[in-house]
């Protein structure tokens, strides 16, 4: 209590710092709602409820029940779009004295609960949850907001009757929750060549019920597929840092990270593409009665490809043969060229390949 109340009277303090930091982070805003009673209420009513839907806070919903009806209660939900995550702030824009707030709160007249999926969570919010914070400089409206423990999509707001009850009639402007929680916030995504692989590498910063990572790769940037799953820090507040290791290929590929949670829901990284990396370079073509003779260097030891064609794209001559990491020289003979024709030697391995034309005497 001592906490609830040291929180309320901070209120008038940190108006300035509240107005200056509204709207900055982003925020869900209520969508839909419902309301009941139970038969007790006699006399309890809900006024206007659509008013504390949206970001518009110039109106109001009015919650009213019977302070002299003991156990009868009225309550009023309000749904979300967007699921709320355990981390999330969920905050409250409310209208009424300053101290009949206090007082129900701490008495339990007020109880606020959170359902996900239709069932009531195992939260239960109780006064020292709460922070009260002044409202756009006003005197009689207050942000009452606490951080959720549980993922939710619905947020009731419950007046108990009776004479725990000193606020008999609660105006609600609104109510929104921050959507800046996410279940992993990304530190990067980037990949680099390792020996004869790809080492696709990425970080996070926070994670929030994740289970693990699902390498995502495509050939076209739309369609992907999983090729690798990565065990997840399930809940982290410290820098976690991820690793796979994929087959390198000649072709620019696309890779992205899904994160899964334990509740089976997903969210995904950016996508990086991945080129493939040439390990031909320097080449020269030497041609002299119908013998070629094809310089280059290559980054590692494996087969390479050559072919030779016209400048139609009509295959004359393809061999395979060994190459090794620094200088290569090729020779080919006899190659079935004519003078005064222009062909191309292309050299092809599994990390590259490069192309030089060339004028036959």
């Amino acid at each position: 209590m001592k906490n609830f109340i040291q929180n309320l009277k901070k209120a008038t303090t940190t108006i300035i710092l509240m107005t200056a930091t509204f709207g900055v982070q982003a925020q869900d805003y209520a969508t839909s709602y419902s309301s009941d009673m139970n038969g007790k209420c006699a006399g309890c009513m809900i006024q206007d409820a659509e008013q504390a839907l949206g970001s518009d806070f110039t109106k109001a919903a009015v919650i009213k029940t019977s302070v002299s009806k003991k156990d009868s209660y009225i309550y009023q939900s309000f749904g979300f779009s967007n699921e709320g995550l355990k981390g999330s702030t969920v905050t409250m824009i409310v209208g009424g004295s300053y101290w009949d707030l206090v007082y129900t709160a701490w008495l339990g007249g007020l109880n606020i609960q959170t359902y996900n999926d239709g069932a009531l969570t195992s939260q239960t919010v109780m006064a020292w949850d709460l922070t009260l914070n002044a409202f756009g400089g006003k005197s009689d409206m207050y942000e009452l907001s606490f951080t959720a423990t549980e993922e939710y999509d619905e947020v009731r707001m419950v007046l108990n009757g009776g004479i725990a009850s000193t606020l008999h009639l609660l105006n609600v402007y609104g109510l929104y929750h921050s959507s800046s929680s996410l279940p992993v916030s990304w530190l990067y995504v980037n990949a680099h060549s390792e020996d004869n692989n790809v080492a696709i590498q990425w970080a996070t910063a926070t994670e929030i019920n994740n289970d693990f990572f699902s390498v995502e790769m495509s050939l076209d940037g739309t369609n992907f597929e999983t090729i690798d799953e990565v065990k997840g820090a399930g809940n982290s507040s410290t820098t976690s840092t991820y690793k796979s290791i994929v087959p390198a290929a000649n072709m620019t590929r696309y890779f992205r990270i899904r994160q899964n949670d334990f509740n089976g829901k997903n969210t995904y990284s950016q996508t990086i593409a991945v080129a493939p990396a040439n390990s031909i370079s320097n080449m020269n073509v030497f041609q002299s009665a119908g013998v070629l003779n094809i310089r280059f260097e290559q980054e590692a030891d494996s087969q390479v490809s050559v072919v030779v064609s016209d400048i139609n794209g009509r295959i004359i001559s393809n061999t395979t043969m060994n190459a090794y990491n620094g200088s290569n020289s090729i020779v080919l003979q006899d190659v079935p060229v004519q003078a005064q024709a222009i062909y191309v030697v292309t050299l092809a391995s599994a990390q590259g390949n490069q192309s030089q034309k060339f004028f036959a005497r």
